[in-house]
């Protein structure tokens, strides 16, 4: 780590310090080092490995029994079959992470900067495995099987733009990229499900459907049909489940003498994929969807509802789309009360009035309800946007005292 410090004596430092956690630093500070500078108040560099532990499901483990009916020749007989085995196999998905940063603050501190890349690789993977129908149970069960890498870069900047005693103004931006990727499945098959698999050299959970090659209206007639519409062969990697790219962008603004502070943040996540599952069982087995019934629909809206309709793959490929949005995430308006006012009124040494409201607006060219919506709650491995409520707008008044 390279500093340097305006406020410091000239002189030499060096230390070197071990701690759990593997981190290794050196604290370097001299003028022969880094020449100081008017306008640059820090510069540190900094590495980090660790290694980290993530234990399994708390019923993982267990197995699961539910009631049911066998079929013989004497007739129907009560029967228990598994509703889940479980692993007492299972141990806990160890992580292991390098991370290279720097940081730097300019201009009396009114400007700083925070990043880095890091690479995460998981070893004993907890993947969901496919298990054989013939064990008499047609279930998943998680296995330690997998190796997993991340590799990313993580950035924060901040900027105070105006600051004056009766207005101020700053400005922050983070951003993140994170690629994710399969490396190893321990030996086993790629792991199969409806919409996602687990396939070496591919990004975890990804979308995998036989992609819809094209479609024509061959007669001008309008309307497609399912001879006028052409699929691939095999299930093809449609796209990442989840995002890569994340942003976010916050302004705040100071007034009266820092008593009054109104804030405002956007979020960006993008470069994945959504299976918009509501509309996809409406064309499939509901038969009211503007694809299925309605003549005036798009031929692209027309051909999505005949693959997964008549064509014999049941495609589902034409309703896993960009995912990607920017959303009006939050706007807040803090007061901090005079503190003789504070005492008067509560007899508390300060009061903080804050009202904030967010999900207050949506950007995005997702054809479903909502591009963050998803039917199983972040559930790694199933994710749809199934008939599920959009993330709700709410609005909070909070009162904050300090005695």
């Amino acid at each position: 780590s390279l500093r340097t410090d305006q406020s410091s004596a000239f002189g030499t430092s060096i230390q070197r310090q071990l701690y759990p956690g593997a981190q290794l630093s050196w604290i370097l500070s001299d003028e022969k080092f880094i020449p100081k500078a008017s306008w640059l108040n820090t510069l540190k560099f900094r590495t980090a490995y660790g290694t980290a532990g993530t234990q399994p499901g708390t019923t993982d483990a267990l197995r699961f029994f539910q009631a049911g009916t066998s079929t013989a020749e004497t007739g129907d007989n009560p029967a228990v079959i598994f509703s889940a085995l479980g692993n007492t196999q299972l141990k806990p998905e160890v992580t292991r992470e390098r991370e290279v940063g720097m940081e730097i603050a300019l201009f009396d501190n009114r400007l700083t900067f925070d990043g880095g890349v890091y690479e995460k690789s998981s070893f004993d993977a907890l993947i969901s495995r496919i298990v054989a129908p013939s064990v008499g149970a047609s279930v998943t069960r998680f296995e330690n099987i997998g190796e997993v890498r991340n590799r990313g870069w993580e950035a924060l900047i901040r900027a105070r733009l105006i600051d004056r005693p009766n207005f101020g103004w700053d400005v922050t931006f983070n951003g993140s990229r994170n690629v994710n990727q399969l490396i190893d499945l321990g030996g086993t098959p790629s792991q199969i499900g409806a919409t996602t698999r687990q396939v070496e050299g591919f990004p975890l959970d990804g979308y995998w459907q036989r992609r819809i090659t094209g479609f024509a209206d061959a007669n001008s007639d309008g309307i497609i049909t399912s001879t006028e519409i052409t699929v691939a062969d095999s299930a093809e990697f449609i796209g990442p489940s989840i995002p890569i790219n994340e942003f976010a962008f916050m302004n705040g603004f100071d007034l009266l003498k820092g008593r009054l502070r109104i804030s405002a943040m956007f979020d960006y996540k993008g470069g994945h994929t959504l299976n918009n599952g509501t509309d996809r069982i409406r064309c499939e087995s509901r038969n009211n969807c503007r694809g299925a019934v309605d003549p005036t629909a798009s031929l692209r809206e027309q051909a999505a509802a005949v693959a997964v309709r008549e064509h014999p793959s049941r495609t589902q490929a034409g309703f896993m789309e960009s995912a990607d949005f920017v959303r009006f995430r939050e706007l807040s308006v803090l007061y901090r009360m005079n503190s003789s006012w504070a005492n008067k009124l509560v007899r508390a040494n300060s009061v903080d009035i804050v009202l904030s409201a967010r999900n207050l607006r949506l950007w995005s060219d997702y054809s479903g309800i909502d591009p963050e919506s998803n039917y199983f709650g972040g559930a790694r491995g199933t994710v749809s946007d199934f008939q599920t409520a959009p993330p709700p707008s709410y609005f909070t008044l909070r009162f904050n005292l300090g005695y």
